[in-house]
């Protein structure tokens, strides 16, 4: 999913429901939701290379390497 679209849908979802303003944010570790984990930092920019699953936060020369914002 591309951040736009991400941003996108969030921004609806508080358009839609205000009241989650102050609601904990969440993910889910898999699609089945065996497990959840908060969101606990500020989304960061960085380069992620999904064969190794590592990611890299690329402050320096951001438009060259960073393809990625990590939300946790």
């Amino acid at each position: 999913m591309q951040f736009k679209e991400f941003a996108k849908n969030i921004n609806k979802l508080l358009k839609e429901h205000p009241e989650i303003a102050k609601f904990e944010v969440i993910t889910s570790i898999d699609d089945e939701g065996n497990s959840f984990n908060t969101i606990n930092y500020f989304p960061t920019i960085g380069r992620y290379n999904s064969k190794k699953q590592d990611f890299k936060h690329e402050i320096k020369s951001l438009k060259k390497k960073s393809n990625a914002v990590c939300v946790n």
